[in-house]
């Protein structure tokens, strides 16, 4: 779409009217930001705000119907260029009991190392999904938008501070050495591995989005760091050579569907005290279930039901615990700014 027809659909939405001219269609906004701040300045959004009819409004999710309308305001935001998590996942309100009554079921009060616990909580995110689970939802839909000069709509400035504020406190407490092995789980557009690779480390690195490989490979070699990708699941992990001092999972252990036996692979990818690190993983003593689909914000819910993401949560007690199940020990849990604390546990047993 045109940068004109998005200023021209972002009047149509958000204030009910067409530009004042054609003129305004050819001004150029130094960034998504810019236009907001002149929309948000102007006499028609204000009457919005106090008639509590946009940015105020809440999303309550009782009802299959309600969740798609709260869909179909994500994708309005998006066509816009509008910040989702400023405009409209705060303001959801999500009833589970609801769902667990469409359902027909409510969470099983057994093990949650079980079997039985797992499926539960599997068919319950397919259901909230509306569709089957397949590792292709996970994919990225389009690449190109990664390849835009950042700041962009996808990484706004403030998120790129945040980014590098989140691998700056990395680098300062895990302080990994020149030499090491390390493995990233899921490493998206590859912005971590390059932050090991020129730190010294030799880096590997796994993630089930062929887009995302592609897009990883290039960087890499373009700063000539070479590095042992792969293309697939997490469960291919045996796939990549040798063991490692460092495995780190950042906002990708919550997207697989059996952590028990993943971490047991991992144990496995690691040398007597190496270490495993969690960044930016949903981890909440809050939760009110052990693990599963857990998490009720406007983000998780959107995308599971728009792309069929799967969008796991823990409870603090239980990922602990599953730590200790699998051959690890916590060694420290780092906090974040702005972020979930990073979670450092260390192999202490095969």
């Amino acid at each position: 779409m045109k940068d004109s027809e998005l200023v021209r659909n972002a009047y149509r939405l958000i204030l009910g009217r067409e530009p004042e001219s054609e003129a305004v269609l050819d001004m150029e906004f130094l960034d998504v930001y810019a236009l907001r701040k002149q929309f948000m300045q102007s006499e028609e959004f204000q009457s919005r705000l106090k008639n509590d009819t946009y940015l105020n409004h809440v999303y309550r999710i009782d009802s299959f119907e309600a969740y798609d309308k709260f869909i179909e305001a994500c994708k309005q935001c998006e066509e816009i260029g509008l910040d989702m998590r400023q405009t409209v996942w705060p303001h959801v309100q999500f009833e589970k009991e609801s769902f667990f009554k469409l359902f027909g079921s409510v969470p099983p009060k057994c093990d949650p190392f079980s079997k039985k616990y797992a499926n539960w909580e599997f068919a319950f995110f397919e259901f909230l999904s509306g569709r089957k689970y397949s590792l292709d939802n996970e994919g990225v839909l389009d690449i190109s938008q990664f390849l835009e000069q950042p700041p962009n709509i996808l990484y706004p400035l403030d998120v790129q501070i945040k980014y590098y504020q989140k691998y700056a406190g990395f680098l300062e407490v895990i302080r990994p050495k020149t030499g090491d092995r390390a493995l990233e789980m899921g490493f998206g557009r590859g912005a971590l591995l390059e932050v090991l690779g020129r730190c010294g480390c030799r880096v590997a690195g796994l993630d089930a989005s062929p887009s995302f490989y592609e897009y990883t490979k290039n960087r890499l070699s373009s700063q000539h760091i070479e590095a042992e990708l792969i293309q697939g699941p997490f469960f291919d992990i045996n796939q990549i050579s040798g063991v490692f001092d460092l495995v780190i999972f950042e906002a990708s252990f919550h997207h697989c569907m059996d952590p028990v036996r993943l971490l047991g692979m991992v144990n496995k990818k690691l040398a007597i005290g190496g270490r495993v690190i969690f960044m930016s993983e949903p981890i909440d003593p809050s939760s009110d279930r052990p693990w599963g689909f857990v998490r009720y914000d406007g983000e998780t819910l959107m995308v599971a039901r728009k792309f069929g993401w799967l969008e796991y949560g823990f409870r603090t007690d239980f990922f602990e615990q599953l730590l200790n199940r699998t051959g690890f020990e916590v060694r420290a849990v780092h906090p974040q700014t702005n972020d979930a604390p990073m979670y450092e546990a260390v192999k202490v047993s095969d």
